[in-house]
């Protein structure tokens, strides 16, 4: 998606400043640990998980839509000499389509969240069912939203990281959020500060960004009209269960064999 493109070059340091990104990022990888198969992964950004798969030996098929990630995580494969254990299919994770069937597909970090409406994430779950082998799984994660919390942080400036240069210059990055709880909508308004040497601001930039949340119920209710079987549905990184204060969710979801 174009808003990616304009976020690539801070991407990694503003994702790092998320709580669930490093317990999300050992997730992943301890599932994939195993496979010696290709592991496909949608919303593949700048490769920041696989990376860390492909280190294990494990090739990758990524799809995303954003060139710009997609160039970002190109160098670092290169630059770590794992070109060899990567492919970039550049397409709507909606309407991917694999070379062969594949038994893994993940989509970590809560992605599904860039798809804004219920029609548009039960276009990824029929894109993915097609693509999955009979018995395949899909495994991805969304967080709760926790609405209390969110109202107090509505319209409200937070600083998610400095970004340092090599010439003494810096980047701040901050996140204000605007909650539409109605249609379960947000606009991120991310804000760029480019700040000189003697820490004097330069430039700042927005860059929009809208996403969704849903509720549990909503994913049952969507993996089953899309003739998934839900194997398994965990309310952390670490397997425990979902429950009613759990701040993730997280859903490995199968491919019936005869579907």
């Amino acid at each position: 998606m174009p808003e990616y493109d304009r976020l690539a070059n801070i991407y990694d340091a503003w994702s790092a400043a998320d709580p669930a990104a490093e317990p999300s990022r050992r997730y992943y990888v301890n599932l994939c640990s195993t496979e010696r198969v290709p592991v496909v992964e949608l919303g593949i950004g700048t490769g920041r998980i696989a990376i860390d798969i492909a280190r294990l030996g494990i090739p990758v098929i990524g799809v995303d839509v954003s060139a710009g990630m997609g160039a970002l995580c190109r160098r670092k494969f290169e630059e770590a000499g794992l070109q060899d254990r990567l492919q970039l299919l550049f397409s709507d994770v909606r309407d991917f389509e694999l070379p062969e069937p594949t038994s893994l597909i993940i989509f970590p970090f809560r992605s599904i969240g860039h798809l804004l409406t219920h029609e548009s994430k039960l276009a990824l779950l029929q894109c993915v069912h097609r693509n999955l082998k009979p018995g395949g799984k899909f495994i991805f994660d969304h967080y709760i939203l926790d609405e209390d919390w969110a109202r107090g942080r509505h319209g409200i400036p937070q600083l998610m990281c400095r970004i340092p240069n090599q010439d003494g210059s810096s980047m701040l990055v901050w996140d204000v959020y605007h909650f539409d709880f109605s249609r379960q909508l947000m606009d991120c308004y991310i804000t760029v500060d480019e700040l000189d040497e003697a820490a004097t601001l330069v430039r700042r930039t927005y860059r929009p960004l809208s996403f969704s949340w849903i509720r549990p119920e909503q994913v049952r209710d969507l993996l089953h009209q899309a003739n998934f079987k839900v194997q398994a549905v965990y309310g952390d990184f670490d397997g425990g269960p979902l429950t009613d204060t759990s701040e993730q969710q997280i859903w490995v979801a199968e491919r019936p064999t005869g579907s």
